[in-house]
């Protein structure tokens, strides 16, 4: 007599059996319920404390949760009004943040039935931003999206005591269809950095000093590469190096900062494509970034020509804001930028997308 087969086989096998193939790739998923579910009937209740007591990702977070909805809410009212509050589903699209952002999936937890858990919260914001734009016949205007979520990263924190493996973030997304020089780039970027700033002024961390703006454009560490022969790719395990500088490494004879594009010498140039990135640079500083300093006067603003964090991730401008704490120790609060992920989802070339992302729990830890 053959051995009885687990329910889970039964099901898999009856809905082949009329013919939907779809379940076809679902094999896997069963076999991994079913490993995981003989898993979980082994333990037992000292299994799981033992487990708890030694991983952090299982511990909750330090700060009391009434704080943190607080922090939320606040976070939202400093939000431009056209930001459309979502909130997002704990799991995403297995590959998300591998395929669109070129992440590793090693620092993301997968998980079952073709998800894992989220990770980057502008991700999620993007497909949701495509599915509306295509479902919900909102094509034709900018659509912009704001959800606060809390993420879980595999990344080893052991060294870094002001990361946890799991945290509270405010992920932005703007999404719409090129409207030619410049002006879909120009008003998302400004009112991403408009709405970044307000949210960190508007919180009024009491600890909170020195808050920078650096602007920086990924094509322009793209074509000094291209230029002297070297992969981009080589140095973005390097800029996770505190202090890590690409010119430094480089030996490249440029300075890494400037207060604005047209400040850097003409004459020290690295081809066409390196001119051409100036050039789009120098633009956006105009029009997008100057009429913010005017708003921001206790904000120092910076042109940052060695960025090399991100240079995978943005397609061209992107920014990072950084505030100093009472003991000097300074914190990027802030990453965001322009990022091809609506074409990757359409083919088309002339829609747009910028996505942010907010650290809410660094903010709170750090300078409350």
């Amino acid at each position: 007599m053959p051995a009885p087969v687990a329910k889970y086989e039964i099901m898999y096998y009856c809905i082949v059996q009329k013919g939907v193939l779809i379940m076809r790739k679902s094999k896997k998923d069963y076999k991994s319920i079913l490993e995981s579910d003989k898993l979980a009937k082994a333990k037992t209740a000292h299994d799981l404390l033992r487990s708890y007591l030694q991983k952090a990702m299982y511990l909750p977070g330090e700060i009391p949760q009434n704080r943190m909805l607080m922090l939320q809410l606040n976070a939202y009212l400093a939000l431009d009004e056209s930001f459309r509050p979502i909130d997002l589903s704990p799991v995403g699209v297995l590959g998300t943040n591998t395929v669109l952002a070129g992440l590793s999936q090693k620092t993301v937890l997968s998980a079952l039935r073709d998800s894992e858990i989220l990770a980057d919260p502008t991700t999620a914001l993007a497909l949701e931003a495509v599915r509306l734009q295509v479902q919900c016949a909102e094509a034709d205007k900018t659509l912009r999206l704001a959800a606060c979520t809390r993420l879980l990263r595999l990344q080893n924190f052991n060294s870094r005591t002001e990361f946890s493996p799991h945290f509270l973030a405010m992920g932005l997304v703007s999404s719409g269809v090129d409207k030619g020089h410049r002006l879909f780039e120009t008003e998302e970027l400004r009112k991403h950095i408009e709405s970044s700033l307000n949210v960190l002024i508007k919180l009024n961390k009491p600890k909170m000093h020195k808050v920078t703006l650096c602007y920086s454009d990924t094509r322009i560490m793209h074509s000094i590469c291209a230029s002297i022969g070297i992969e981009t790719s080589s140095l973005t395990r390097l800029s996770r190096q505190s202090g890590f500088s690409a010119f430094d490494y480089l030996q490249i004879a440029l300075p890494k900062q400037l207060s604005e594009p047209r400040a850097l010498d003409k004459g020290l140039v690295f081809g066409a494509d390196f001119e051409k990135a100036m050039h789009e640079a120098e633009s956006l500083w105009r029009s997008a970034i100057e009429p913010l300093i005017e708003m921001y006067p206790n904000v120092d603003f910076l042109f940052h020509l060695d960025r090399t964090a991100g240079i995978n991730y943005y397609n061209g401008p992107c920014f990072k804001i950084r505030a100093q704490a009472d003991e000097g120790a300074v914190f990027s609060l802030v990453d965001g930028g322009r990022v091809d992920w609506a074409t990757k989802f359409t083919g088309l070339k002339k829609v747009r997308m910028l996505s942010t992302g907010i650290g809410l729990e660094l903010l709170e830890k750090q300078f409350s």
